[in-house]
């Protein structure tokens, strides 16, 4: 157990562990797969980008896993303040959600509300990550920003 982890936050890493341990195998296999099918002059060049591709499909998943095992933590109980009215927010279920991260796409699992005085929606959980109205996270929001200011 690391020192500066707790208890519970050592059971959640070995959770996220064993879960991206699964995903990342069958990645690995299929880069090693590909490198071994390659002549030698082309491991380089149009490779790199193939294998970058894998490595972010894996961090991707990564960050899909770590949000999913704590998607408690944009549960707010059965019911929560709408932030569009102040009135009282029913929760309504469990739905899933694609968000463009820095690494791509990631599914996430995230309690929904619904407030019938208002008739709006919303998910705690896009708040505490900071999502655009794109789905984007602040990662992602943050280089399409600088490759807009970079590139007309």
């Amino acid at each position: 157990m690391n020192a500066t982890l707790t208890m519970e936050q050592c059971e959640l890493a070995q959770r996220i562990a064993e879960r991206i341990e699964r995903v990342a195998m069958d990645e690995i296999r299929s880069m090693a797969e590909m490198l071994a099918s390659k002549p030698f002059g082309e491991l380089v060049g149009q490779t790199e980008f193939q294998l970058r591709d894998v490595v972010m499909r894996i961090g991707a998943k990564a960050m899909e896993t770590a949000l999913n095992e704590r998607k408690k933590g944009g549960y707010g109980g059965s019911s929560t303040t709408c932030p569009h009215c102040g009135e009282s927010a029913r929760f309504q279920r469990w739905q899933e959600k694609t968000i463009v991260t820095l690494l791509g796409e990631a599914r996430i699992e995230r309690s929904y509300y619904y407030c019938p005085s208002c008739r709006a929606g919303h998910s705690p959980t896009d708040t505490a990550l900071g999502l655009t109205a794109r789905d984007q996270t602040p990662g992602a929001e943050q280089v399409i920003a600088m490759t807009g200011a970079t590139d007309s």
